[in-house]
Protein backbone atom coordinates (compact mmCIF):
# COMPACT_ATOMS: atom_id res chain seq x y z
CA UNK A 1 0.00 0.00 0.00
CA UNK A 2 1.43 3.36 -1.07
CA UNK A 3 2.18 5.74 1.91
CA UNK A 4 -0.28 8.72 2.14
CA UNK A 5 2.25 11.83 1.22
CA UNK A 6 1.52 15.41 2.22
CA UNK A 7 0.13 16.81 -1.15
CA UNK A 8 -2.20 13.75 -0.33
CA UNK A 9 -3.61 15.02 2.97
CA UNK A 10 -3.76 18.52 1.42
CA UNK A 11 -6.47 17.28 -0.90
CA UNK A 12 -7.95 14.83 1.59
CA UNK A 13 -8.61 17.98 3.93
CA UNK A 14 -9.18 20.68 1.57
CA UNK A 15 -12.96 21.38 0.37
CA UNK A 16 -12.37 22.88 -2.29
CA UNK A 17 -10.31 19.65 -3.74
CA UNK A 18 -12.59 17.26 -2.42
CA UNK A 19 -15.70 19.15 -4.53
CA UNK A 20 -13.25 18.93 -7.69
CA UNK A 21 -12.33 15.55 -7.31
CA UNK A 22 -15.55 14.26 -6.80
CA UNK A 23 -18.16 13.77 -9.23
CA UNK A 24 -21.54 12.52 -8.60
CA UNK A 25 -23.00 10.46 -11.34
CA UNK A 26 -25.44 8.07 -11.44
CA UNK A 27 -24.75 4.18 -11.09
CA UNK A 28 -23.02 2.60 -13.85
CA UNK A 29 -24.74 -0.07 -16.23
CA UNK A 30 -23.76 -4.29 -16.31
CA UNK A 31 -22.28 -3.90 -19.36
CA UNK A 32 -19.64 -0.57 -18.20
CA UNK A 33 -18.68 -2.76 -14.91
CA UNK A 34 -17.50 -5.82 -17.34
CA UNK A 35 -15.37 -3.33 -19.26
CA UNK A 36 -13.87 -1.35 -17.00
CA UNK A 37 -12.99 -4.63 -14.47
CA UNK A 38 -11.21 -6.23 -17.67
CA UNK A 39 -8.91 -3.27 -17.85
CA UNK A 40 -5.84 -2.57 -16.38
CA UNK A 41 -5.85 0.65 -13.86
CA UNK A 42 -3.52 3.19 -15.75
CA UNK A 43 -3.13 5.99 -12.51
CA UNK A 44 -3.59 5.26 -9.08
CA UNK A 45 -6.09 8.09 -7.78
CA UNK A 46 -2.87 9.72 -5.50
CA UNK A 47 -1.06 9.19 -8.64
CA UNK A 48 -3.45 11.57 -10.33
CA UNK A 49 -3.53 14.31 -7.75
CA UNK A 50 0.32 14.39 -7.81
CA UNK A 51 0.01 15.24 -11.43
CA UNK A 52 -2.26 17.44 -11.19
CA UNK A 53 -0.40 18.83 -8.16
CA UNK A 54 2.96 19.01 -9.76
CA UNK A 55 1.42 20.94 -13.19
CA UNK A 56 0.23 23.80 -10.71
CA UNK A 57 3.59 23.96 -9.48
CA UNK A 58 5.16 24.13 -13.05
CA UNK A 59 2.82 26.79 -14.41
CA UNK A 60 3.69 28.92 -11.22
CA UNK A 61 7.61 28.31 -11.30
CA UNK A 62 7.52 29.79 -14.97
CA UNK A 63 5.44 32.94 -13.77
CA UNK A 64 7.98 33.10 -10.74
CA UNK A 65 11.17 33.06 -13.35
CA UNK A 66 9.65 35.34 -15.48
CA UNK A 67 8.95 38.18 -12.75
CA UNK A 68 12.78 37.66 -11.30
CA UNK A 69 14.40 37.24 -14.87
CA UNK A 70 15.90 39.93 -16.64
CA UNK A 71 13.56 39.38 -19.53
CA UNK A 72 10.88 39.89 -16.87
CA UNK A 73 12.60 42.75 -16.07
CA UNK A 74 12.34 44.11 -19.97
CA UNK A 75 8.52 43.40 -19.89
CA UNK A 76 8.33 45.88 -16.73
CA UNK A 77 10.31 48.53 -18.72
CA UNK A 78 8.48 48.28 -21.67
CA UNK A 79 5.08 49.79 -20.17
CA UNK A 80 7.68 52.62 -17.65
CA UNK A 81 8.10 55.21 -17.82
CA UNK A 82 5.60 56.83 -19.89
CA UNK A 83 6.63 56.64 -23.69
CA UNK A 84 10.02 54.65 -23.53
CA UNK A 85 10.71 51.57 -24.75
CA UNK A 86 13.53 48.72 -24.13
CA UNK A 87 15.42 47.64 -26.67
CA UNK A 88 18.11 45.54 -25.60
CA UNK A 89 20.89 48.01 -25.12
CA UNK A 90 18.32 50.89 -25.77
CA UNK A 91 16.10 53.13 -24.16
CA UNK A 92 13.70 54.45 -26.69
CA UNK A 93 11.31 57.45 -26.51
CA UNK A 94 13.30 60.01 -25.28
CA UNK A 95 12.79 63.92 -26.45
CA UNK A 96 14.60 65.47 -28.96
CA UNK A 97 15.28 68.29 -27.10
CA UNK A 98 15.90 67.61 -23.28
CA UNK A 99 15.66 70.08 -20.60
CA UNK A 100 18.61 71.55 -18.75
CA UNK A 101 18.76 70.58 -15.01
CA UNK A 102 17.67 67.36 -13.07
CA UNK A 103 19.92 64.13 -12.60
CA UNK A 104 17.77 61.60 -14.48
CA UNK A 105 21.15 60.39 -16.41
CA UNK A 106 24.80 60.81 -17.05
CA UNK A 107 25.57 64.20 -18.67
CA UNK A 108 22.83 66.94 -17.29
CA UNK A 109 20.08 68.37 -19.52
CA UNK A 110 17.75 65.49 -18.13
CA UNK A 111 14.86 65.68 -16.48
CA UNK A 112 14.76 64.04 -12.68
CA UNK A 113 12.48 60.92 -13.62
CA UNK A 114 12.63 61.45 -17.20
CA UNK A 115 14.50 57.96 -17.85
CA UNK A 116 15.21 54.91 -15.97
CA UNK A 117 18.55 54.73 -13.08
CA UNK A 118 21.21 53.61 -15.36
CA UNK A 119 20.36 54.99 -18.56
CA UNK A 120 22.93 57.02 -20.29
CA UNK A 121 22.96 59.79 -23.17
CA UNK A 122 25.17 58.91 -26.27
CA UNK A 123 26.90 62.07 -26.46
CA UNK A 124 25.69 63.57 -22.93
CA UNK A 125 29.30 63.06 -21.39
CA UNK A 126 29.12 62.38 -17.54
CA UNK A 127 32.10 60.50 -15.35
CA UNK A 128 33.72 58.15 -17.94
CA UNK A 129 36.21 55.31 -16.60
CA UNK A 130 39.09 54.58 -18.65
CA UNK A 131 38.88 51.02 -20.00
CA UNK A 132 42.38 50.22 -18.71
CA UNK A 133 42.54 45.95 -18.69
CA UNK A 134 44.54 44.05 -20.53
CA UNK A 135 41.90 41.11 -22.61
CA UNK A 136 43.77 38.62 -19.98
CA UNK A 137 43.52 40.57 -17.06
CA UNK A 138 39.86 40.88 -18.05
CA UNK A 139 39.19 37.57 -18.79
CA UNK A 140 40.38 36.41 -15.47
CA UNK A 141 37.39 38.40 -13.55
CA UNK A 142 34.47 37.36 -15.88
CA UNK A 143 32.76 33.81 -16.32
CA UNK A 144 32.56 33.99 -19.81
CA UNK A 145 35.05 33.75 -22.58
CA UNK A 146 35.30 37.23 -24.06
CA UNK A 147 34.39 37.55 -27.61
CA UNK A 148 35.80 40.18 -30.19
CA UNK A 149 35.61 41.61 -33.38
CA UNK A 150 37.31 40.10 -36.16
CA UNK A 151 36.56 42.59 -38.56
CA UNK A 152 37.72 46.14 -37.74
CA UNK A 153 38.74 49.41 -39.32
CA UNK A 154 41.84 50.09 -40.45
CA UNK A 155 44.51 51.26 -38.01
CA UNK A 156 41.59 50.64 -35.27
CA UNK A 157 43.17 48.31 -31.99
CA UNK A 158 42.34 46.76 -28.85
CA UNK A 159 43.13 49.18 -26.45
CA UNK A 160 41.52 48.73 -23.11
CA UNK A 161 38.73 46.67 -21.31
CA UNK A 162 37.04 47.30 -18.39
CA UNK A 163 35.20 44.77 -16.48
CA UNK A 164 31.68 45.94 -14.62
CA UNK A 165 30.97 42.75 -13.26
CA UNK A 166 31.93 38.65 -13.20
CA UNK A 167 28.98 38.49 -16.44
CA UNK A 168 30.02 42.13 -18.05
CA UNK A 169 32.53 43.70 -19.74
CA UNK A 170 33.57 46.97 -21.87
CA UNK A 171 36.33 46.41 -25.03
CA UNK A 172 37.53 49.57 -26.30
CA UNK A 173 39.12 49.96 -29.53
CA UNK A 174 40.82 52.68 -30.96
CA UNK A 175 43.60 54.26 -33.76
CA UNK A 176 46.62 55.91 -32.70
CA UNK A 177 45.07 59.20 -32.09
CA UNK A 178 42.77 57.66 -29.74
CA UNK A 179 40.59 60.17 -30.99
CA UNK A 180 38.26 57.78 -32.98
CA UNK A 181 37.10 54.35 -31.67
CA UNK A 182 34.80 51.89 -31.33
CA UNK A 183 33.06 50.28 -27.75
CA UNK A 184 31.80 46.84 -27.84
CA UNK A 185 30.13 45.93 -24.30
CA UNK A 186 29.37 42.02 -23.68
CA UNK A 187 26.47 40.98 -21.24
CA UNK A 188 25.14 37.80 -19.84
CA UNK A 189 21.26 37.71 -20.20
CA UNK A 190 19.16 40.77 -21.39
CA UNK A 191 20.42 44.31 -20.76
CA UNK A 192 17.40 46.91 -19.04
CA UNK A 193 18.46 50.39 -19.22
CA UNK A 194 21.17 51.70 -21.55
CA UNK A 195 21.68 54.38 -24.21
CA UNK A 196 18.61 56.82 -24.50
CA UNK A 197 17.88 57.49 -28.03
CA UNK A 198 14.55 59.43 -29.83
CA UNK A 199 12.17 57.06 -31.13
CA UNK A 200 12.58 58.21 -34.47
CA UNK A 201 16.02 57.46 -34.83
CA UNK A 202 16.21 54.14 -34.03
CA UNK A 203 16.13 51.62 -37.20
CA UNK A 204 15.47 47.69 -37.01
CA UNK A 205 18.12 45.82 -38.62
CA UNK A 206 19.41 42.39 -38.42
CA UNK A 207 22.61 40.88 -37.68
CA UNK A 208 23.43 37.13 -37.94
CA UNK A 209 19.04 36.84 -38.97
CA UNK A 210 18.14 38.06 -35.43
CA UNK A 211 16.65 41.44 -34.71
CA UNK A 212 18.87 44.32 -34.01
CA UNK A 213 18.48 47.87 -33.42
CA UNK A 214 20.79 50.80 -35.10
CA UNK A 215 20.98 54.57 -34.19
CA UNK A 216 23.19 57.31 -35.79
CA UNK A 217 23.33 60.57 -34.32
CA UNK A 218 23.74 61.96 -30.24
CA UNK A 219 22.46 64.76 -28.06
CA UNK A 220 24.93 67.90 -28.31
CA UNK A 221 24.74 70.59 -26.13
CA UNK A 222 26.82 73.94 -25.38
CA UNK A 223 27.59 72.97 -21.92
CA UNK A 224 26.02 73.16 -18.28
CA UNK A 225 22.66 74.53 -17.97
CA UNK A 226 22.06 74.28 -21.65
CA UNK A 227 19.46 72.27 -23.56
CA UNK A 228 20.51 69.05 -24.82
CA UNK A 229 19.70 68.37 -28.87
CA UNK A 230 19.42 65.40 -30.57
CA UNK A 231 21.46 65.67 -33.71
CA UNK A 232 20.78 62.86 -36.34
CA UNK A 233 23.97 64.03 -38.24
CA UNK A 234 26.82 63.46 -35.34
CA UNK A 235 29.28 61.15 -36.51
CA UNK A 236 28.34 58.61 -33.89
CA UNK A 237 26.42 54.93 -34.07
CA UNK A 238 25.06 52.52 -31.84
CA UNK A 239 24.02 48.72 -32.99
CA UNK A 240 22.35 46.39 -30.03
CA UNK A 241 22.22 43.02 -30.55
CA UNK A 242 21.65 39.57 -29.27
CA UNK A 243 22.94 35.71 -29.33
CA UNK A 244 22.91 32.75 -27.50
CA UNK A 245 21.54 34.70 -24.34
CA UNK A 246 24.62 37.21 -24.64
CA UNK A 247 23.63 41.18 -25.37
CA UNK A 248 25.59 43.10 -27.59
CA UNK A 249 26.25 46.74 -27.53
CA UNK A 250 28.51 48.68 -30.18
CA UNK A 251 28.96 52.26 -30.12
CA UNK A 252 31.46 53.74 -32.65
CA UNK A 253 32.65 57.63 -33.34
CA UNK A 254 34.14 59.64 -35.41
CA UNK A 255 34.83 56.87 -37.92
CA UNK A 256 32.32 57.49 -40.69
CA UNK A 257 30.90 54.02 -40.55
CA UNK A 258 27.65 53.33 -42.53
CA UNK A 259 25.24 50.62 -41.24
CA UNK A 260 26.28 47.86 -43.24
CA UNK A 261 29.80 49.00 -42.07
CA UNK A 262 28.75 48.46 -38.65
CA UNK A 263 26.69 45.23 -39.24
CA UNK A 264 29.73 43.83 -40.67
CA UNK A 265 31.80 44.49 -37.65
CA UNK A 266 28.98 42.90 -35.40
CA UNK A 267 28.75 39.68 -37.63
CA UNK A 268 32.35 39.56 -36.83
CA UNK A 269 32.50 39.08 -33.26
CA UNK A 270 33.48 35.83 -32.10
Amino acid sequence: MTPVTNVDRLFDTDPLALRLTVVEVGAPSQQLRRRVGAMQPLVQRGDHRRRVVGGVAVIVGALTLLVVTPAGAVIGRAILPEGLQQRLGLVVGAPTHLPSGGSGAAGSGVTSGLLPPGTTLIGGGGDIATPSLTLAEAQRLVTFRIPQPGDLPTGVMFSGALVDSNHSVFLHYADSSSQRGIGLEVRQGVTTGGSAVPAGSVQQVSVDGAPAYYVHGSYRDDGPGSIAVWDSAADDVELTWQRNGVTYNLTAGGLHLSAAAVIKIAQSVR
